[in-house]
Formats: structure tokens, sequence, C-alpha cells
């Protein structure tokens, strides 16, 4: 529509500026917000609510069933790789995660508990692969065990804001893996 013979709207001029700085402020949004970063996040913070999970079930287990069978404690077993989170010691890829069976990867037979499992299932790591999975390892003469798991993001990793890695922080002994159980530092770490 013409009004004094002029036409309305955008010059082509006028929407290349705008469309640069559209596209300077969205560089700038994902730099700042860093996506990867927050899956990383996501991805750890299922860790630890996995392992806690699991902890929290080895106790009901040990509250209520006699005696106490915590399967086979001369092997360290992992739901992928061939190695502990974060270090060197070997162990036996298993991903079996049935809670009615030894063979699982936490050898404890959690439809022992009277009431029933807690869990419907032992959880695998949100990538279970050779670096980022979960290991269990026990002590049968002493009712024991330790859980493990390798963080990826910044912020839960070794010297981050929320550092859950770090030996001061978690009371293991290895400071490149969250360790969790009722024996953080378990599974020496050569």
């Amino acid at each position: 529509m013409k009004k004094n013979g002029l036409a309305k709207g955008f010059t082509l001029l006028e929407l290349l500026i705008v469309i640069a700085i559209l596209a300077v402020l969205s560089t700038i949004l994902v730099l700042v917000l860093n996506p990867a970063e927050y899956l990383r996040q996501a991805r750890d913070s299922q860790r630890l609510s996995d392992l806690k999970a699991v902890s929290q079930a080895l106790n009901i287990y040990f509250a209520n069933v006699s005696p106490i069978n915590l399967g086979a404690c001369t092997t360290i077993y992992c739901t992928a790789g061939a190695t502990v989170p974060g270090g060197s010691a070997a162990c036996t890829a298993n991903n079996n995660t049935a809670v009615n069976a030894t063979s699982s990867w936490v050898t404890v037979k959690l439809t022992d508990i009277p009431s029933g499992s807690p869990l419907a299932k032992y959880p695998l790591d949100p990538v279970n692969d050779a670096i980022y999975h979960y290991a269990y390892f026990c002590s049968s003469t002493s009712t024991i065990y330790e859980l493990n798991a390798n963080m990826e993001s910044q912020k839960y990793t070794t010297g981050g804001g929320g550092d859950v890695e770090s030996n001061t922080e978690d009371g293991g002994s290895n400071n490149n893996a969250y360790e969790t159980g009722n024996a953080p530092g378990l599974i020496l770490i050569p």
C-alpha cells in the first residue's frame, strides 16, 4: 500500500542488519549457556541418583535379610568397560540388571527382602560405555561394598564447583571417580 508515493516495509539492508544482530545474540547465548555442559550435568545427576538408590536398596537389604549374601565378592563388576571408573583396576563387564539374581552387576539378590525389592532393576549408567559406567565391589567377610561412577561434567568432576569425585568429598581412594557405599575406598586404585 502506498502513501504519498512511498511503500511501507523494510529495506533489504534493514533486514540484513536485523538478521546479523540475531545471529550474534544467538551465538553469544549458546556460548554462555553451553547446552552440552548442561546435558553432561543432567547425566551426572542421574548417576548420583542411581547410585544413591542402589545404596539405599542395599541398606534395606542389610536391615531385613539374614544371613547377608553379597554375592561374588572376589570380582569387581562394571556395567561396561574393562577397568574401574577413573582408574586402572580391572573389572568384569556385566550389564545384567535383574534384582532377583546374584549374577547381576550388583551381586545382591534384592528379592530376598521380605517386603520385596525396593528397585525394579539395577540401573545402568546413562552413557554406559568404556569410560562412563558403574562398578560394584564387596567384601563378604565384613559385609561392606563400594559403588563407583565417572562424572563427565565440569561441575561434578574433581575441582569443579560441585565436585563429588575428590577423596575429600566422597571419602574414597580414587580422586578420578565418585565412590559411595558403606565403604568408599574399598577398591584400591593402583
